[in-house]
């Protein structure tokens, strides 16, 4: 189960990429399509939903110790978690923010769902770059000490770099198309 789990990981990986390139594309050149958007979307969120199942399974149904609370929780297992909670609970204001901000230019709602987007997409991409090398050890593909930590540096610096160019995209995209 852990590793249709990781498999299921890459493909999300894979899906976020199409879904957050097509829409920075059509934001950059103003040419968004809404059925194009919401095909790739659904499609991701999905593949999310069967994924957190799994996890939440692996993590308290097939979990090895008597208790899911760990003495030494390692901290990248912690900021998985906390992303991975983050991510659901702001889910639905990303889906929803087209219509979230169309409704409340003017209003302090505006900057909340603004604010909303950016902290989720800190959280995915924070997911990801923690969430990488997890998957490749659970497939068997990633063994070495010393390529976990260049893996981890180079998924790291990939994720910050998509986090800052999405933000930056969708923010000014966003104050053009409702602020002026």
């Amino acid at each position: 189960m852990k590793k249709t789990n990781a498999y299921l990981s890459i493909i999300i990986m894979i899906l976020l990429v199409v879904h957050a390139g097509y829409e920075s594309i059509s934001f950059c050149i103003m040419n968004y399509n809404p059925l194009l958007s919401k095909i790739t979307g659904y499609l991701t969120a999905g593949t999310v939903t069967a994924h957190a199942v799994i996890s939440v399974i692996c993590l308290f149904v097939l979990h090895e110790s008597k208790s899911v609370i760990y003495i030494r929780l390692n901290i990248r297992t912690v900021i998985q978690r906390v992303c991975a909670i983050l991510m659901i609970v702001l889910l639905p204001v990303h889906i929803y923010s087209f219509a979230i901000l169309s409704r409340s230019v003017g209003n302090g709602l505006y900057f909340l769902a603004e604010v909303s987007q950016v902290l989720f997409y800190a959280a995915v991409f924070t997911h990801i770059a923690v969430s990488f090398e997890k998957s490749l050890i659970t497939l068997g593909i990633l063994e070495k000490e010393a390529t976990r930590q260049r893996i981890n540096m180079l998924m790291t610096v990939v994720c910050l770099l998509l986090f800052i160019v999405t933000g930056v995209i969708t923010i000014t995209t966003h104050f053009k198309l409702f602020c002026g």
